[in-house]
């Protein structure tokens, strides 16, 4: 401590508040940092407040309620049917994370609606449960940061449509039906995720599959896939006609919507919208590319 200048304990007073009123104090001893009062007498209400305002803080942060949201992915790189179920916060940064994340491990996204109804508590623990499914863990918190964890949902035998359930231990938040079809698997040419042979048996598919006889569009659509996706441009025509006719939803439009030139968004129209919703996606996304890229469509057809 520097030190005291005694000339300067007449100039400083320490103003009191009090109960009765306030008060000046005389101090005994003055420093360029510091003042020394005889004989203190201060309650603990300074203390007390400090306290109580932490107090406040923790419960704001322990109880903020927030929009959120459950995404869900499959991994097909497994023997068994196992889905990478993540609860988050409705953060585009978070979401953006997780499915690069899971993108690296070859995963796909299945697309269901994410959204919650009901906002959750920050930092609360929330169950996933299912009668046809093992999950690990049963139980997270609802964090907003990374690194994020997920419920791990297995399923040995995945022949027929299976609900998860999130719940918070009384109420269920929400439900999920994971259909026969849901997760298939298809070669991406990019390297950029997949979907292609059906898994959970579902016929579905590429021409490869003998058992089933494709539709005119279906061909095309499968056989010049690679043209599409290097040549189409009128993608979000696409996506406005197919939201407009309700076999796309609001979730799916913004998703391929958001990628940055058109190659980008004809892909993930092909590989995460239109293979994932079978026959009728691609017989529609036929006809509409025969009225939106008349020209592109006479040059495959010759082909």
């Amino acid at each position: 401590m520097p030190s005291p200048d005694p000339s300067l304990c007449d100039k400083v007073k320490v103003f009191h508040v009090k109960e009765s009123g306030a008060s000046l104090e005389d101090v005994r001893e003055v420093t360029r940092f510091h003042v020394r009062i005889l004989r203190p007498a201060f309650s603990p209400m300074g203390v007390a407040v400090q306290h109580i305002r932490g107090l406040f803080q923790r419960i704001r942060k322990y109880h903020l309620r927030v929009h959120s949201c459950l995404l869900v992915f499959h991994s097909h790189d497994k023997e068994h049917l196992t889905l990478n179920v993540y609860l988050i916060p409705s953060d585009q940064g978070l979401k953006k994370a997780v499915e690069e994340e899971e993108r690296e491990f070859c995963s796909v996204r299945i697309n269901k609606p994410p959204r919650i109804n009901t906002s959750l508590t920050l930092h609360g623990a929330y169950n996933l449960i299912s009668d046809d499914a093992t999950i690990n863990p049963k139980t997270l918190l609802l964090q907003g940061k990374q690194p994020l964890n997920f419920f791990e949902v297995f399923v040995e035998q995945p022949e027929r449509t299976f609900s998860i359930e999130l719940t918070d231990r009384t109420n269920t938040l929400k439900t999920i039906d994971i259909r026969p079809g849901d997760c298939r698997k298809r070669e991406d040419p990019q390297g950029q995720g997949a979907t292609s042979v059906a898994v959970m048996g579902d016929t579905r598919g590429r021409a490869s599959d003998s058992s089933v006889t494709q539709t005119e569009g279906q061909h095309f659509v499968e056989k010049h896939e690679l043209e599409l996706i290097n040549r189409v441009r009128m993608v979000e025509s696409i996506l406005d006609q197919l939201r407009h006719q309700r076999l796309i939803n609001d979730e799916k439009y913004e998703f391929v919507k958001d990628k940055t030139t058109p190659r980008d968004r004809m892909r993930r129209l092909l590989y995460d919208v239109v293979y994932p919703g079978g026959r009728e996606l691609m017989e529609e996304l036929y006809r509409i590319l025969e009225e939106k890229e008349p020209a592109l469509m006479r040059d495959l057809k010759r082909r």
